[in-house]
């Protein structure tokens, strides 16, 4: 394609990082989500930050997920808790965002905790345990505590992953 008779739109994104996305033609109608048509063109970091700052968790989930696929296996033999925050948290903060991990209370420790525009994401990974008792830690040591005077969603999630497959395997929010 010959990007130099096809317009061009600039995007100006919330966290300051600006990007070109060059297409054919397409009308735009909707500056906020994408035409069909542009979706298979966004860079999967892109996805990540528009799904975080949308509150839309399925969709994070689902890029993050595709994104693990693409670890070689080799560099991920010792999976722990600690092995995903780190993982996790590595890639959010490099697309500018902010996550946190170890995150203490005085009822506990968080996993992992996002900052991405009006929400909040506390996070508390399993390796090979249920996704409830995830959301069950959560809410007992009431996590979203400290949050509440911030004024942003609050979006609470638990994710498990596998030591098998290498990656995430289930999410539920509470």
């Amino acid at each position: 394609m010959n990007y130099t008779t096809h317009p061009l739109i600039f995007f100006h994104f919330p966290l300051r990082i600006n990007y070109i996305i060059y297409y054919d033609q397409t009308e735009i109608t909707n500056w906020r989500r994408f035409p069909a048509s542009l979706s298979s063109r966004i860079p999967p970091s892109i996805e990540l930050i528009n799904a975080l700052l949308e509150g839309d968790i399925d969709e994070f989930m689902n890029t993050l997920k595709w994104y693990l696929q693409t670890v070689d296996y080799s560099l991920s033999s010792k999976i722990t808790e600690f092995y995903v925050e780190f993982a996790v948290s590595n890639v959010i903060n490099m697309l500018g965002l902010r996550c946190i991990n170890e995150v203490h209370t005085a009822s506990g420790r968080m996993d992992s905790v996002i900052h991405a525009g009006e929400y909040i994401y506390i996070i508390e990974f399993k390796v090979d345990k249920p996704v409830e008792t995830a959301l069950r830690q959560i809410k007992r040591r009431d996590y979203a505590l400290i949050y509440a005077k911030e004024g942003k969603k609050i979006v609470k999630t638990g994710v498990v992953f596998s030591r098998e497959t290498r990656n995430i395997v289930t999410w539920e929010t509470a």
